[in-house]
């Protein structure tokens, strides 16, 4: 909600992304409900962060998938 933040809030992916990547579960009405963060640290590579991107990409092709 800060502009400046590096913290990053999302709609909650399915628990294989949540437990890979050790997201931890939040709640926001506002926000549409139930959300995880990540918290981009100056350690954090920019391959994990792809890494990070693409399985959340796949994961929503293949929600989008079963919904068709």
């Amino acid at each position: 909600l800060e502009p400046m933040s590096n913290t990053v809030y999302f709609e909650r992916p399915p628990v294989e992304i949540t437990e890979k990547y050790m997201l931890a579960p939040d709640s926001d009405e506002r926000l549409g409900g139930d959300l995880s963060h990540i918290v981009v640290m100056q350690h954090v590579t920019e391959e994990r962060l792809q890494e990070f991107l693409n399985d959340l990409a796949d994961c929503i092709e293949e929600s989008n998938d079963k919904a068709a």
